[in-house]
């Protein structure tokens, strides 16, 4: 889907809002597993391509994959729960 993105923050918000739109729309699949509660999904061209136990394993596989910016990794957990820190990322540069 975004293949030759350029690399920058020009299209930054657009592409984090569909990743992220996107995420929610597999979230209630998600918390139907419970082996995915409270783990870290990593998203890229609208598909989750793993979900790790860990934001250390998630972002460490997101790097070793992808282009930056190109990605997102979000907590699994209810719209509901909170937790200390929320993580959201969106490929650091």
């Amino acid at each position: 889907m975004f293949k030759g993105f350029k690399k920058g923050l020009e299209n930054y918000r657009e592409i984090y809002d569909i990743y992220l739109k996107f995420f929610y729309s597999k979230l209630d699949e998600l918390l139907a597993n419970p082996l995915y509660k409270h783990k870290y999904a990593l998203i890229h061209n609208q598909k989750i391509e793993g979900v790790f136990d860990t934001f250390d394993n998630a972002i460490t596989n997101a790097v070793s994959k992808f282009q930056p910016y190109d990605y997102i990794i979000q907590h699994i957990i209810s719209r509901n729960e909170t937790t200390g820190f929320l993580y959201s990322v969106f490929a650091p540069a």
